[in-house]
């Protein structure tokens, strides 16, 4: 007799990426490098990249002061994600070594800890737009003389809101409730429904005490 079998199949829909070139494919196509940077630093160093052949690589046997590489775009009102991998090492006890995205005359930064060869770090910069705007996204590096590592993969995709739902719980005397919500960790909000169409506030989520 034939024998029956189940499978199961996950699917893991990504938003698209809206960066230009995000693995460094195409060299520095896109992307506005500072004059450190622009030393040759994006090579097909396959012991340095994350995916790929290419991968944004710099050194210097002198103190970096500020090197900065970044990509600019217009985006619609909406929520984002940047998230970039950063690995290297030496960069010194005083290292200032940031992921950023600039909105106008806001700075939005998280840092990249360059630790040692292949061990890369993705920090990720979650942000909000009301109305189109011009943003740019980059890394920027002071670190001492010596300090060596590389970027790939920059992401810039739609944020996704992964939601938890707290029930509600209703107040004591002495113990504060909160009505029945949705939370993303991913950008810090809070909806009244599990579409994560109708956002609401911190506050409006607790009952105070009776």
């Amino acid at each position: 007799a034939e024998k029956a079998y189940t499978t199961t199949c996950t699917v893991t829909v990504v938003a698209p990426n809206l960066l230009q070139n995000p693995g460094f494919e195409e060299g520095n196509t896109g992307y506005t490098l500072s004059k450190g940077f622009s030393n040759g630093i994006t090579n097909q160093e396959s012991k340095n990249n994350r995916t790929g052949s290419y991968c944004l690589h710099f050194y210097s046997a002198s103190a970096i002061q500020g090197w900065t590489a970044e990509q600019t775009i217009t985006l619609a009102p909406g929520v984002y994600e940047f998230t970039l991998y950063g690995q290297g090492g030496d960069v010194g006890e005083e290292a200032d070594i940031h992921a950023y995205v600039k909105i106008g005359d806001t700075e939005l930064k998280a840092p990249v800890n360059l630790t040692s060869w292949q061990v890369w770090d993705d920090p990720t910069i979650t942000f909000t737009l009301t109305e189109q705007t011009q943003v740019a996204v980059g890394v920027q590096i002071t670190a001492a003389a010596g300090a060596w590592g590389s970027f790939d993969d920059w992401y810039l995709r739609v944020h996704t809101h992964t939601l938890t739902h707290v029930t509600a719980q209703k107040p004591t005397a002495t113990e504060p409730g909160n009505v029945e919500y949705w939370h993303c960790a991913g950008c810090g909000k809070y909806f009244a429904d599990g579409a994560g169409t109708e956002e609401i506030s911190r506050e409006d989520t607790v009952l105070p005490v009776v």
